[in-house]
């Protein structure tokens, strides 16, 4: 089944709207895509999640964020890395905390 349309295209469902596809879904937009939530907005993926932006990527959160990995968590950047706090700065270890650096350390 083919769904084609000229110009615009509005769905409006009242309640509860569920969609289930065997295989793959692909959705692309040639400009912008916007989605709102007004709630909750869970995400959950079986196996591997990547997000490839090409340009910048800027998150902005009112509330608290957190991130728990169970395993190795690594960040690469080619530039420089900056952390950045108005309160307190903290780095919490059960064993070790390793900075290292190929050039002579600034820290004070």
């Amino acid at each position: 089944m083919n769904i084609n349309v000229t110009e615009s295209m509005n769905t409006n469902v009242g309640m509860n709207q569920n969609n289930t596809v065997g295989m793959n879904i692909s959705e692309s937009a040639g400009m912008n895509r916007t989605s709102t939530v007004g709630l909750l907005n869970m995400l959950s993926v079986g196996t591997d999640f990547i997000t490839n932006v090409t340009g910048k990527m800027t998150e902005f959160i009112t509330g608290n964020k957190e991130s728990h990995t169970e395993k190795d968590r690594l960040r690469v950047a080619n530039g420089k890395i900056t952390n950045q706090s108005q309160g307190v700065f903290e780095q919490h270890s059960q064993k070790e905390i390793r900075n290292n650096s190929a050039e002579i350390s600034k820290n004070h």
